[in-house]
């Protein structure tokens, strides 16, 4: 299905290491349709929505229909694998400030420096959790605000 209303394509799991990149593998033909190219970006909507970097499929076997994301595109996508989901073109604008909320109680010194760079180049939206490796460890974030 294609159109304004996007693309339909079926949910897999994401290779080991496209994890926590913010990155959709998707078929060359869906990426033409779409009007893409690698690294642009897309939405996908399941019960939530999601964006990611949209990137070819690189493994021959991955279907003209599947959308390989990993666990936490999944979850803010409100998808699980096998699910169906619509993706479609997005236009991303560059922010001054994305303000984060930890899940868990962290303590951190001078940490914008630090997230900032963790985060650039990724797509998020308010609401979205975000997963950041901060010195060995894995950090749960929500993004509260985008300015």
């Amino acid at each position: 299905m294609t159109g304004k209303s996007g693309i339909r394509l079926e949910v897999r799991r994401a290779a080991e290491e496209d994890a926590g990149k913010g990155l959709a593998r998707v078929h060359p033909a869906v990426m033409r349709a779409l009007g893409i190219v690698n690294g642009e970006f897309i939405e996908i909507l399941g019960s939530k929505r999601a964006v990611a970097a949209a990137w070819s499929s690189q493994n021959t076997t991955q279907g003209r229909n599947d959308i390989a994301i990993d666990g936490e595109i999944r979850s803010n996508a409100g998808c699980g694998i096998d699910d169906r989901v619509i993706v479609r073109r997005v236009i991303v604008h560059d922010v001054r400030k994305v303000i984060l909320q930890p899940v868990t109680n962290i303590s951190l010194n001078n940490p914008e420096v630090l997230l900032a760079k963790k985060l650039r180049g990724r797509p998020v939206i308010e609401g979205q959790t975000v997963r950041i490796d901060l010195i060995g460890n894995t950090v749960t974030f929500v993004v509260s605000g985008i300015e």
